[in-house]
């Protein structure tokens, strides 16, 4: 990948965090800048939100959890999960993919009514679908009345981490769509793909607006 090796075009490039000389998220800086190229992180570093929203904040198409025979019965299927990322991403084109500035900037979602939302804005996203969502969403103004859904091809692991780190620098309140939940005004609702969702009223004639977690599928294709 380095300059002096013009013929080295490979469809995707995979790595981990945790590597000797270079750490993965240098790694990642360093290609990018050089490169446009899909770059799909396998690490078993989920827990800790920093790594994954970093490298999703730098540009990388996908974080997948590393698959171990120690912590899963489900080895077959992680292994396939990882093998069907890699090829998903390698037929990518990447086109000037752009990191998101990291700046502090605290969420002003207390300000706001506990009515519901006046607006709500969903979006659906494919591979780097986290990168494309903290971009319009660090362009958000504090105190944003409406409320904003993404689901996201994004692991469900890394999904808690992820909107942790993510808060940071977001205007609105990003919260992990784990369960059922209530929708509020100047709040950004984080989902997997893995799991389905429906936005409905509240059984109750509130006014209020349930969204609503599914039967979970399978990671998509």
């Amino acid at each position: 990948m380095s300059g002096q090796d013009p013929e080295l075009k490979p469809d995707v490039v995979t790595l981990d965090i945790d590597m000797p000389v270079m750490n993965g998220i240098t790694a990642v800086k360093n290609i990018m800048v050089r490169h446009q190229i899909p770059i799909v992180i396998i690490s078993s570093m989920i827990q800790d939100g920093y790594f994954a929203f970093e490298a999703l904040r730098l540009g990388v198409v996908d974080f997948v959890p590393k698959p171990s025979k120690v912590v899963s019965q489900d080895w077959g299927d992680e292994e396939e999960l990882v093998r069907m990322r890699v090829r998903a991403a390698s037929g990518m084109h990447i086109n000037r993919m752009r990191r998101v500035r990291r700046l502090k900037r605290g969420n002003g979602a207390s300000s706001l009514s506990d009515a519901a939302p006046t607006v709500a804005v969903v979006m659906g996203t494919t591979l780097a679908g986290p990168n494309t969502i903290m971009h319009i969403a660090t362009q958000l103004p504090r105190g944003f009345p409406g409320v904003i859904i993404g689901l996201q091809e994004i692991h469900p692991q890394i999904l808690v981490p992820f909107c942790s780190s993510f808060n940071e620098i977001s205007p609105l309140e990003v919260i992990p769509v784990t369960d059922t939940c209530e929708l509020r005004p100047g709040k950004l609702y984080m989902a997997s793909t893995f799991k389905g969702l429906q936005v409905e009223s509240s059984p109750t004639d509130s006014g209020e607006l349930i969204l609503n977690v599914t039967e979970p599928t399978r990671f998509p294709h």
